[in-house]
């Protein structure tokens, strides 16, 4: 076709950008934005518009009619001009190629959406779960063969998307027509989306989905038909450089869509439980993406103020967070709060390695890359009067945004005040707010220094036999897929064997590491937080030593966060059978006991904290042995994009299955030393989400945080030496464990079940005292 006359476009914006849009938004279907959204169509009784008059016959069916008279008149065009061009009249070249290219790029845009509708299995949301459909929720999948569902993407929304080969082949020599006809064509394309959105046929992911397909498709085919000759070069050559105030509206644009996308969703889905709140929700919607908008734009306008690679440098800076905290938002659910932070500084090499993948590395590129190509491309300014006008942007840009916010401030108060943990979502300001609130505040467990408060406590030995207490400190242990906490499935089958203390839902101090290991392990507790206070005083392990045990830390984990101060502290000896790349299974932990019988002799009473590993996500198919894996195929990824939640949650399982195998072992092991005074304290130090309400891992604030986090399974065994010799009575045990249960029972308790004088011990808290009145 000819290739003369073709105006100048840019191939970046053209088909570089639509491509990362929709590459975004096929790796990351936002599914929870499509669910709040299409909530508010939906009520008990199904969808009201489903079989409207108007939407079915005159939006949907009749609408139909534009693309196939545009199609018809193309055809009518082409076949005139060429019959014209046969009679030798010369017809304008222009309407021979130009309407063959929109019939072309029409059928394109057709068939290539009708494949991918009955290939990718996506169904429609009048028959998912969500919306009293039989169907799960799923992400495209890419086929050869036709799957059930055929609902991504939109089909009718290509009705009007398709006619988007009309504006290309304008646009070289009716400039004017072109724009008014894409404006035109948009337009129809959004009402025949809306259309099938508020119908229930579809998503509006698909929709999206289908505009930029359709845009593809009409770019790429005028591209090779037109001006084929100079697609390398137009690929080669980088967009040109942009003026600072170019840079500022698309960066701020950029943060607002890219990185703000989850307090939109969360604001959206805030209305989908209540429809008379849909017009308000969505305008407070609007309020906050244009609040945010104008906010963005005066940071960047503020920071423009310093020197140009300062300014880069804090750019590029804000964009990889901003990445971040959209990803742990995509992949997990998680708003990056200043615990999330303090978890995250906690991590150790090891441990943050379970979360990496290469697919994940490539995903935060693929999110990072437009704003580090609009930072590349901006152009330096030495107008003496260019910082003055920047102040100026950022004042008005602020006021801008507070007077939109204060528009809606009550709803907005309301909606921050129902869910502190929005106010994380403003990105990326939220990771720099968190860390700095961290840093600045928050005092390093492993360095705090710790206050004696009882200078004398004293352990009362009653017997001449050897003590051997073991404190097994889980992880990521939730009680809902506890077995012996009513779970459906076979998670404790070596447990249920045994004669244990079930103490199924106990309340943890936390719902990560960092704070729950501390809190358990002090006599504060939950009932009266105070994290300073926690980390300063002294924590129970070197209480005990005091007292006259000899105290033993085990960590098969990252660190005991301070709680290990003053006692002997070490790793598993390394065994071949559990150790493997630098990782060791808690069945390591048997060497760990061997080794403190041969420590004991006649005189000597130890108390002996293992730390294990546990079911540390989100790797969990690697806390397991093939032995335990009975629960079905498990999830290998540790992003979770390519898993179901059933192999999710058949990975967990193993992993609990596996603790489940090392605590009776342990038992069995202290079982067979009768000449020893045994006892065994198994309690996780918080639970896990594994998907409920789009949550996964742990680490959520604790005022939010859902049961899955806070409600751990504890178990005790006691020795019938121990049981004669320190006077237990494991009924009045089992009878305070109906009651309810927490972490801050743990710290008296031990003290007391060991005899331990201490003005530290409260009897209350003490589940081995009897409370009867």
């Amino acid at each position: 076709m000819e290739n003369k006359n073709t105006k100048n476009y840019s191939l970046w914006a053209w088909l570089l950008l639509p491509l990362w849009c929709l590459t975004l938004l096929i790796l990351f279907p936002p599914q929870t934005l499509d669910i709040a959204i299409s909530g508010l169509f939906f009520d008990t009784q199904g969808w009201p518009l489903k079989n409207d008059f108007f939407f079915n016959v005159v939006l949907y069916k009749s609408s139909k009619i534009i693309p196939i008279g545009a199609a018809l008149a193309s055809v009518y065009v082409l076949v005139k001009n060429l019959i014209a061009n046969r009679r030798g009249l010369q017809p304008d070249s222009y309407w021979i190629y130009r309407p063959l290219y929109i019939i072309i790029a029409m059928l394109a845009c057709v068939l290539v959406v009708w494949w991918l509708k009955a290939s990718t299995g996506v169904y429609c949301p009048w028959s998912v779960s969500y919306f009293s459909g039989d169907h799960a929720l799923r992400e495209p999948t890419w086929s050869w063969v036709f799957q059930d569902g055929r609902c991504w993407p939109s089909g009718h929304s290509g009705t009007g998307f398709c006619l988007l080969a009309l504006f290309f082949a304008l646009r070289d020599k009716y400039p004017q027509l072109a724009r008014k006809t894409l404006v035109a064509v948009l337009l129809l394309g959004i009402i025949c989306s809306l259309t099938r959105i508020v119908q229930g046929a579809h998503f509006l992911s698909h929709t999206l989905a289908t505009a930029l397909i359709d845009w593809i498709i009409c770019a790429g085919l005028y591209v090779l038909c037109f001006d084929r000759q100079n697609i390398l070069r137009r690929i080669l050559a980088l967009p040109r450089k942009i003026a600072f105030n170019h840079f500022l509206f698309l960066s701020a644009f950029f943060w607002t869509v890219c990185f703000n996308a989850p307090i939109v969703s969360s604001i959206i889905k805030s209305a989908s439980a209540d429809k008379n709140n849909l017009l308000p929700t969505l305008i407070l919607a609007l309020a906050v993406s244009v609040s945010v908008f104008f906010l963005s734009m005066s940071i960047i306008a503020l920071l423009g103020l310093l020197p140009r690679l300062i300014f880069k440098g804090l750019m590029i800076l804000l964009t990889l967070l901003g990445a971040t905290s959209l990803v742990v938002w995509l992949y997990y659910g998680i708003a990056m709060t200043p615990d999330m932070v303090r978890n995250f500084l906690a991590t150790d090499i090891h441990e943050a390695s379970g979360y990496w993948s290469w697919s994940l590395a490539l995903n935060f590129i693929l999110i990072t890359l437009p704003g580090l190509l609009l930072i590349n491309r901006l152009r330096s300014s030495r107008r003496p009067e260019s910082k003055l006008k920047r102040l100026g942007i950022c004042v008005i840009t602020l006021l801008c945004g507070v007077f939109v916010l204060f528009i809606q401030l009550q709803p907005f108060s309301a909606l921050m005040r129902g869910d502190k943990s929005l106010r994380y979502l403003f990105a990326p300001v939220n990771i720099v707010y968190s860390a700095s609130s961290t840093l600045l505040r928050d005092q390093n467990p492993e360095k705090a220094q710790k206050v004696i408060v009882d200078a004398s406590p004293k352990a009362i030995f009653t017997s001449d036999k050897p003590t051997l207490f073991v404190v097994l400190i889980g992880e990521t242990a939730r009680s809902a897929n506890w077995q012996l906490a009513n779970y459906e499935k076979a998670t404790n089958p070596e447990l249920s064997k045994l004669n244990i203390v079930n103490i199924p839902k106990v309340q943890a101090c936390g719902t990560s590491t960092d704070v729950s290991l501390p809190c358990m392990l002090s006599r504060v507790g939950r009932r009266d937080y105070d994290r300073k206070r926690i980390l300063t005083e002294e924590s129970l392990p070197s209480l005990l030593k005091r007292a006259g045990f000899s105290v033993t830390w085990v960590d098969n984990q990252s660190g005991c966060k301070g709680t290990c101060d003053g006692v002997r502290v070490t790793k598993p000896t390394s065994d071949p059978l559990y150790c493997h790349a630098g990782a060791c299974m808690d069945g390591v932990f048997n060497r760990s006991i061997d080794e403190a019988f041969d420590a004991l002799n006649t005189q000597s009473h130890a108390v002996l904290f293992l730390h294990m590993m546990g079911s540390h996500g989100p790797a969990y198919y690697k806390r397991s042995t093939e032995s335990e894996k009975v629960f079905g195929k498990e999830c290998t990824d540790p992003t979770f994009k390519s898993c179901s939640k059933e192999s999710i949650r058949a990975a967990y399982d193993s992993s609990i299955r596996y603790t489940d195998r090392v605590v009776a072992e342990l038992i069995r092991k202290l079982q067979n030393r009768t000449d020893i005074n045994t006892a065994l304290i198994y309690l996780s130090d918080h639970g896990e989400s594994l998907g409920e309400n789009g949550l996964y891992l742990h680490g959520a604030p604790y005022y939010i945080a859902p049961d899955e986090q806070k409600i751990v399974p504890m178990v005790m065994w006691f020795s019938e030496p121990f049981k004669k010799n320190y006077t237990i009575d494991t009924r009045v045990i089992e009878e305070n464990s109906h009651k309810p249960v927490a972490h801050d029972h743990l710290y008296h308790t031990i003290l007391g079940l060991l005899n331990v004088r201490s003005s530290t011990y409260d009897s209350q808290w003490d589940l081995s005292v009897s409370h009867a009145k």
